[in-house]
């Protein structure tokens, strides 16, 4: 009974000393792996700051939940008027930065996605935009 305790205690002070392996979230955030498909991001030209996307809705197409919604206006040259992902459905398999011929559409390395209401889990463009700034 002794050798048992003994060996709990040595146990135990092995791992006093050892670094935490918990983070103190949301303080401390974890780096995520370079490979790591978080929240979708659509991305503009560094240069002129005009948006990459050409509306060719090769994403909205490929995505097997359909949780993409494009609506575009013009003839010649298409414009966005409307770009939506739902959350709530979307798998995150990055089949729709994979397609994208001008690699406008992206899955950043954000990962917070936490909403109170149902509607929330849409992201619209405006919010597609800033998540893209800086990638």
């Amino acid at each position: 009974m002794i050798g048992a305790l003994v060996t709990g205690f040595l146990t135990t002070l092995k791992h006093v000393f050892r670094k935490p392996v918990t983070i103190q979230y949301p303080e401390e955030r974890r780096e995520p792996a370079p490979r790591f498909r978080g929240l979708h991001a659509l991305r503009r030209y560094p240069e002129t700051g005009e948006e990459r996307c050409i509306s060719c809705c090769l994403c909205a197409r490929i995505c097997p939940t359909q949780c993409i919604r494009l609506v575009t206006s013009g003839e010649e040259r298409k414009v966005i008027d409307e770009y939506d992902v739902d959350l709530g459905h979307c798998l995150f398999c990055g089949l729709c930065a994979e397609v994208c011929p001008e690699e406008a559409i992206v899955l950043s390395p954000r990962y917070e996605a936490s909403y109170y209401q149902r509607g929330e889990t849409i992201l619209r463009k405006s919010d597609l935009l800033r998540h893209g700034e800086g990638l």
